[in-house]
């Protein structure tokens, strides 16, 4: 069954088409409006091409004088999570601003450093779970 241009399933289709390439494309433009730098966008990791979630994490980071900030512990999107060397808090610093030098991450560029905290410590809220057992739960050698 060959179809023409004359045919009204051909423009049927066609129009269906169009439409839902539109209505992603606007879904797309309204979901980026008013991000930020450093809005959360996923929690999926966003690697570079060849990169694998095992060449980000357990890396120590740096900053551009060589002292170390921290070490990678996990991604949020864009966001490489970093536990702070000095203190228990994490950093989300944007991956783009992160190079890697043999084992290590340096940081390059401007970082908002405060930001970077905010969002690190609202990833260990999302992340981090207390867990409570009661004591009959327990192992019996960890039981009071």
């Amino acid at each position: 069954m060959a179809l023409s241009l004359d045919d009204p399933l051909l423009w049927g289709v066609v129009f269906v088409l169009v439409f839902v390439v539109e209505v992603l494309v606007v879904m797309n433009m309204k979901g980026d409006a008013g991000k930020g730098r450093y809005e959360r966008r996923s929690q999926d990791a966003v690697l570079a091409e060849g990169e694998e979630l095992t060449d980000v994490l357990s890396r120590f980071v740096e900053d551009q004088q060589g002292d170390r900030i921290g070490e990678t512990v996990g991604m949020d999107g864009d966001l490489v999570i970093v536990k702070a060397s000095d203190q228990a808090a994490y950093k989300a610093i944007p991956r783009k601003h992160l190079v890697r030098s043999g084992e290590t991450f340096k940081v390059q560029g401007v970082v908002s450093w405060g930001e970077a905290e905010r969002l690190g410590a609202e990833w260990k809220e999302r992340q981090h779970r207390v867990v409570e057992y009661q004591a009959d739960e327990l192992p019996e050698d960890e039981r009071p």
